[in-house]
């Protein structure tokens, strides 16, 4: 599925668009894929996250401060926060849907990509600065 997740990645993940399919090739041999049902957890508030999550089908609910939440659909990522700011989870995420398709690409390959296009870890700081302006 490298060359799907590629295409999918390419058109659909904001933050990661900008790439030329060749230099997303290199990471997306080490996407994993995960499928949830509806009301299963992905991640905790809390935990430490194994990697950037992207939401390829189906939809997932990022759960906050009591009564704060937001709505995942597909090419919306999470899990930088943590990743970036080396904290656990500032949020709870769970499937909305049945059939929910998360995609993961793990810690080490997200550092990579990061260090290797910086304009990936300001692009993502800079969508971290806005979520936070928004829950103000």
């Amino acid at each position: 599925m490298p060359h799907e997740d590629t295409m999918f990645i390419k058109s659909h993940v904001d933050v990661l668009s900008f790439m030329d399919p060749e230099q997303l090739r290199k990471i997306t041999p080490d996407i994993e894929h995960s499928t949830y049902q509806k009301g299963s957890p992905v991640i905790f508030k809390g935990e430490i996250t194994e990697g950037f999550y992207i939401v390829k089908k189906g939809s997932a609910e990022a759960i906050r401060k009591a009564g704060e939440t937001a709505t995942l659909k597909t090419g919306d990522f999470f899990g930088e926060i943590s990743l970036i700011e080396e904290i656990g989870s500032v949020e709870t995420v769970k499937a909305l849907e049945d059939g929910t398709e998360i995609l993961v690409i793990p810690h080490e390959s997200f550092e990579t990509l990061t260090n290797a296009f910086p304009l990936i870890l300001k692009g993502l700081k800079d969508a971290i600065a806005k979520r936070k302006a928004e829950k103000k």
